[in-house]
């Protein structure tokens, strides 16, 4: 019989030659799947169908956003305050399991807008005139809100808006000394997206004036 002889320096070769054809394959399919994929985007119909997609998946998210449970305002009642003047009170509750913050004078003193009756539609302004120190409270969930708004004087009826942003004021702080503060603050803005929640409209009832005339 006749011994076979086996050169044992021959198979490291043919391993590395091996691995390297695997390698090759593997490279060659790639290549053929990302040429496929671009030869089917070419198409009008793939091309259509990608864009159906996003614009679902953006219309999604967005709607999500706006949607998502936020604080709602209400009318309670028109009231007397320690000066004589008439004051209507308005509640805003956080039913959701998320805790928001919201700009005022005081955690009872939300900075608050108008929306006025005018003959093309409502109008927007602001409750104060001054920002002079003004900060971030925080509406913890499951809670609620009362505070005061001075009707306006020149309108039959309003509506009371307040904007609530889906953070702690920690947080708000925080994301304002970042070192990215802008690019973090259009981020944040797209997620957390304060919203300016309104009440409905109430209608303003003036006390009226003594009659002081002689029966």
């Amino acid at each position: 019989m006749f011994a076979t002889s086996v050169n044992v320096l021959d198979t490291p070769k043919r391993q590395r030659e091996s691995s390297a054809c695997r390698l090759a394959r593997r490279q060659s399919g790639c290549r053929i799947l990302v040429g496929r994929f671009l030869l089917l985007m070419k198409s009008k119909h793939t091309k259509f169908i990608a864009l159906l997609l996003v614009t679902v998946i953006v219309g999604t998210f967005i709607w999500w956003l706006r949607n998502r449970p936020s604080p709602s305002l209400s009318f309670v009642e028109f009231r007397t305050d320690q000066h004589g003047q008439l004051v209507a009170v308005f509640r805003a509750s956080n039913t959701s399991d998320q805790p928001f913050s919201y700009l005022g004078y005081s955690a009872s003193m939300p900075w608050y807008y108008y929306r006025l009756p005018t003959a093309s539609g409502w109008r927007q302004e602001s409750g104060f005139d001054c920002g002079t120190g003004i900060g971030y409270f925080e509406f913890p969930p499951h809670s609620a809100l009362d505070f005061n708004v001075w009707p306006p004087h020149a309108a039959p009826k309003f509506a009371v808006g307040v904007s609530f942003e889906r953070a702690t004021p920690a947080e708000i702080h925080s994301r304002s000394r970042s070192l990215f503060a802008e690019l973090n603050h259009f981020i944040w803005g797209l997620l957390t997206t304060p919203q300016r929640t309104w009440s409905e409209p109430v209608t303003i009832k003036r006390p009226e004036a003594p009659n002081h005339a002689q029966q």
